[in-house]
């Protein structure tokens, strides 16, 4: 059945999403550091809370076991926790030999995130762009559309500023244009090797910072002092776990030859 429909945003959405995420956070970067930490803390605590609901989401709209979903909703409220205790180390401005070091936040960052890992992998590049004094703006894969509306509920519910985190539904057309909008200032991306292509082309005429994680070809090691059993029992799990749909698969198990047969077997 048809679980629902999502409209094709076009330039004029992208133009007005990423515009009001300028304004946002110019009010935003100016914020305290211990004022960021402490939405992003209570983020952190209203995911393990809706962990349950996600999960049931996530089974009912993209097939993800609920096990897995609860796993990754936790894991994504550790990363947050993770960015808050680095942030809090972290020398915004140090003075060196040749002078003095200041970070500054860059602006309006794109995000483009994937359906297998809807809530951990746009939670896990949401938070740090905030903490550090940055806005969002997010197109998520079409499939992981309504899944992303509840999070972006969720940082609002939680002190995000309703203008700072911007959703845009689309697909591929809409990330190429918002990456290619004059108001963005970065651009972080989770898909294929081809879409990592696309967005990089875009990014190198307008010189933008560009992070991509593009797919993956895992091999697993398994030498002759390793138990067998378990190796093959990881593996197989590492491989075939929400039928091998992330970018952490195990795709090639690189072998000791001595132990080939013995380990084939298990």
């Amino acid at each position: 059945k048809i679980l629902f429909k999502i409209p094709i945003a076009g330039v004029d959405e992208i133009a007005a999403a990423t515009v009001s995420a300028q304004n946002s956070w110019k009010l935003w970067r100016q914020t305290s550091l211990r004022s960021r930490r402490k939405v992003l803390e209570t983020v952190a605590t209203q995911l393990e809370a809706a962990a349950p609901a996600l999960a049931k989401q996530m089974a009912v709209e993209i097939g993800k076991p609920v096990s897995h979903g609860l796993e990754e909703v936790r894991r994504a409220a550790k990363n947050i926790r993770d960015v808050i205790r680095r942030a809090a180390t972290f020398k915004f401005e140090e003075r060196e030999s040749a002078g003095r070091v200041r970070h500054q936040p860059l602006g309006v960052v794109a995000l483009i995130s994937p359906w297998n890992n809807p809530v951990a992998i746009p939670v896990g590049k949401i938070a740090p762009a905030l903490i550090y004094g940055n806005a969002v703006v997010w197109k998520s894969a079409p499939a992981a559309t309504r899944i992303s509306e509840n999070v972006l509920r969720l940082l609002n519910e939680s002190g995000v500023p309703a203008d700072l985190v911007r959703l845009l539904t689309g697909d591929h057309s809409t990330a190429q244009k918002l990456a290619a909008n004059e108001n963005v200032n970065a651009v972080t991306l989770t898909s294929s090797a081809a879409a990592g292509f696309a967005i990089q082309e875009i990014c190198a005429r307008r010189f933008l910072p560009l992070q991509a994680e593009l797919s993956g070809n895992n091999a697993a090691i398994v030498w002759d002092a390793a138990d067998l059993k378990d190796a093959a029992k990881q593996i197989a799990w590492g491989a075939f776990g929400f039928a091998g749909q992330r970018c952490t698969a195990n795709r090639r198990v690189i072998v000791c030859a001595t132990i080939f047969k013995l380990f084939l077997r298990e």
